[in-house]
């Protein structure tokens, strides 16, 4: 039991993914504090086959896609930490899904 307790813990919430001008995908989420590094990953299905990557600092709390197809686009996002001095992930989010216009 405290092992689940522990991992939805680490796990990012509040996330939510916008449509931007010229075909982009905005992707928001509620900062940690002790977070080093967020990674986003986003593909056009849902398993996440071909998943492109991107990083962002521990002082953003928003990322912005290079231009995208007219499709649906699943996103997550998980961060990195320090514990003990050893680095660590959480684990992904939840799966967001957005409709590229």
């Amino acid at each position: 039991v405290m092992f689940s307790i522990f991992i939805t813990f680490l796990i990012l919430t509040n996330i939510r993914v916008k449509n931007t001008s010229g075909r982009r995908a905005a992707v928001l989420w509620k900062k940690k504090t002790y977070a080093t590094t967020y990674q986003v990953k986003y593909a056009a299905n849902p398993s996440f086959n071909k998943a492109r990557k991107v990083s962002a600092n521990k002082k953003n709390s928003r990322l912005t896609t290079k231009k995208l197809k007219k499709k649906t686009y699943y996103f997550q996002i998980r961060y990195s930490y320090k514990k003990g001095g050893v680095k660590s992930w959480s684990a992904w989010s939840k799966v967001k899904k957005i409709k590229i216009r």
